[in-house]
């Protein structure tokens, strides 16, 4: 796996390299956790002075951002890559990423993926103090409109006139 990553040291090849799906994110995991340190010869304070401190770009980050969860969707995650797709990051400051979701279980699964995300975005945007602080907001959901009821209610608070003309014309909902 870690051959597939060599000679690919620019976060533009990187990233190519990811939505091409000549490497995946466990296979850019793999090479930056360095568990094959030994075959390599370097150590894990060597890999962490080869990171960079670049400082980047909302959008590069949130083009790296959508390309890890494309990949993931074609790995077979898809509810991590729905929630990496819905919870967007914002920038606290020049190296910290702050997340909000909607419940436990969204932060749940996201933890699960949460390391190999920040080493892929680490490498990729060449910048070794990035990291990532989330929170749960209840509520922050959108409710979803099932019953014809809830949606003649949805349009009448956002127009008015809808409810005016449903009386005007003596309509029902059916």
């Amino acid at each position: 796996m870690a051959n597939k990553l060599k000679g690919k040291s620019s976060a533009k090849s990187t990233v190519s390299a990811l939505l091409k799906g000549e490497v995946t994110p466990t296979d850019i995991q793999s090479s930056q956790d360095r568990d094959d340190a030994a075959e390599v010869g370097a150590d894990t304070a060597t890999y962490a002075s080869t990171i960079g401190q670049d400082p980047f770009t909302i959008e590069a980050l949130i083009a790296f951002w959508d390309g890890y969860a494309n990949k993931l969707k074609e790995l077979g995650k898809p509810i991590v890559s729905s929630i990496l797709v819905s919870v967007r990051p914002e920038l606290t400051d020049a190296n910290t990423l702050h997340l909000i979701f909607d419940n436990k279980i969204q932060l749940e699964r996201f933890q699960e993926e949460e390391k190999s995300l920040v080493q892929f975005l680490r490498t990729s945007l060449n910048n070794r103090d990035i990291n990532i602080s989330h929170e749960i907001i209840e509520g922050t959901a959108q409710k979803v409109i099932f019953s014809l009821q809830d949606r003649y209610n949805h349009m009448v608070t956002k127009n008015p006139v809808v409810d005016q003309l449903k009386k005007r014309f003596n309509m029902t909902l059916d």
